[in-house]
């Protein structure tokens, strides 16, 4: 996929994610009133809190200097609901795969979380993830408080890995191979 492949949309009955383009993460980040205009959005509730930001800001970063064959994993990925123009969250990667491993990051806008938006959004992508062959494993981090999102990952399947302990933070794993059998 390239970052023009405005093609790469990934769908289900009920939601629609896409990639941005290196363009569109940068008014994403800079210019929230173009952005939400660009894709006619009403501008969201609310927006990505500081801690959230800087590291958004970060994955930019690191997407101006990545090759083009790296795009899917250095972008935002945008939830919205298939019917109509509304940004619900966003999914990114954190790096390519490592040792066929990937770590995934989301967030909910504030007035759409604990409608099951982001756990039927983290399903259509690691349906995604389990047809590439350079991908087994896939990661997620939350705040040990944070027991929506622990919850978003309990129903697509993740298990604690108290392998990997982190103060303050529960590490999630999920083998691909669980879903590639159930197909």
């Amino acid at each position: 996929m390239t970052p023009d492949d405005r093609r790469f949309r990934l769908t289900s009955e009920r939601l629609e994610i896409f990639p941005l383009t290196l363009e569109e993460f940068y008014l994403y980040l800079t210019d929230r009133d173009a952005f939400a205009a660009l894709f006619q959005f009403p501008p969201p509730l609310d927006w990505h809190a500081f801690q959230t930001e800087r590291a958004i800001t970060s994955f930019y970063d690191a997407a101006l200097r990545a090759d083009p064959a790296e795009y899917f994993w250095r972008t935002l990925w945008i939830v919205k609901p298939r019917d109509r123009d509304l940004m619900l969250g966003h999914i990114c990667f954190h790096a390519p795969p490592v040792n066929r491993r990937v770590e995934i990051a989301y967030t909910t806008e504030t007035a759409r979380r604990n409608c099951g938006v982001m756990t039927d959004a983290l399903r259509l992508l690691l349906a995604r993830l389990a047809e590439r062959p350079d991908v087994d494993c896939v990661i997620a981090e939350t705040k040990r408080d944070n027991l929506a999102s622990a919850r978003v990952l309990q129903k697509n399947g993740f298990r604690r890995d108290s392998s990997q302990p982190c103060k303050g933070y529960v590490q999630w794993r999920l083998d691909l191979s669980t879903l590639r059998r159930s197909e």
